[in-house]
């Protein structure tokens, strides 16, 4: 009993001398580890258009960079910046910025975002690729998932929608580009969003008022797949 009372006593003195918390605002953390430090991360958003779009032929692309900040102070020099547009070919290009700090306890912090770049077919303003689909997906077995997604028009040509997989368990939330001519493309769904914990690039065949056919990939690991949906 003497020796659990001494393991107690000095589980409790050990309780009382260590006072240490941690609070995680959007950017910074108070650490209290005797003196109060305030360790800050880096704050990152693009300048200008995003989405930014045009048709091909009828316009180009000019980079606007980002804007990034560490508490009060602009380190938007230290801002990295890759991907590029080709202006004659039509498709997606992501744009990525990224900035890295070390922090107060000596680790690198980094924050990344992303600017979804098109280059149209055509004009599709007059196209509106919104409302309600149904999934026409089955399973190994033949039976019908039946899911349902909305698809809400964002700008003219970029949309979002609550689902583009229609697995029974899971929505898989994306957003996506119409770039005329029966012809989308997925923005690439990271893998901090992906359902799979992988990134899905694709492409889709569009039947404007009927159809949306996805075709997936995940080419983390060589998997590609089709999801057709219909118009409810």
């Amino acid at each position: 009993m003497r020796y659990l009372n001494y393991i107690i006593t000095v589980v409790v003195v050990l309780g009382l001398s260590s006072c240490e918390y941690f609070k995680a605002p959007e950017t910074t953390l108070n650490v209290q580890t005797g003196d109060v430090k305030e360790i800050k991360f880096p704050a990152i958003s693009v300048n200008g258009s995003n989405p930014y779009t045009f048709v091909v032929g009828q316009g180009s692309y000019t980079e606007e960079g980002a804007t990034a900040t560490l508490g009060v102070d602009d380190i938007s020099e230290d801002v990295v910046i890759s991907g590029s547009v080709d202006p004659n070919t039509p498709g997606y290009y992501p744009i990525t910025y990224t900035v890295s700090v070390v922090n107060g306890l000596g680790q690198e912090s980094t924050s990344t975002t992303t600017r979804h770049v098109a280059v149209l077919l055509e004009d599709v303003s007059a196209v509106d690729l919104s409302g309600g689909y149904t999934s026409t997906s089955t399973s190994f077995g033949g039976a019908s998932f039946g899911q349902t997604m909305t698809v809400t028009r964002v700008t003219d040509s970029y949309y979002s929608t609550t689902d583009i997989y229609a697995h029974p368990n899971a929505d898989q939330p994306a957003t996506f580009f119409y770039l005329g001519q029966n012809k989308g493309v997925l923005a690439t769904v990271p893998v901090s969003q992906s359902i799979f914990g992988l990134y899905i690039e694709g492409d889709i065949d569009v039947v404007p008022g009927a159809s949306m056919d996805f075709n997936l990939s995940l080419p983390q690991v060589a998997f590609t797949t089709t999801k057709p949906w219909v118009v409810q």
